[in-house]
């Protein structure tokens, strides 16, 4: 699950995408962004997350540790040679 999150703050939309393959956790994050004037949108598909990113040019990338496919850190660095977005690591029990 691959949430595209933009933050308003006066003139500026700030950038936050968050990787998150468990459906519940996703839909939890997605809620509580949402309560605090975040724009939500996610994906399924992480067959195609580098183009994802690449398209989306994120400020800011929470992303899950273990995530099918590959894990995020290996998307971490496929991304940092395209994209200089600073990423949050995070994983759940």
């Amino acid at each position: 699950m691959i949430f595209y999150i933009i933050l308003k703050e006066g003139d500026l939309m700030y950038k936050l995408l968050i990787v998150e393959d468990d459906f519940i956790i996703a839909k939890g994050l997605q809620k509580h962004f949402e309560k605090y004037h975040y724009d939500v949108q996610y994906i399924e598909d992480f067959e195609h997350v580098l183009d994802d990113f690449l398209a989306f040019q994120p400020d800011l990338v929470l992303l899950d540790i273990h995530l099918p496919f590959f894990d995020g850190y290996y998307w971490c660095q496929e991304n940092s040679k395209n994209i200089t977005s600073p990423y949050c690591f995070y994983f759940l029990r």
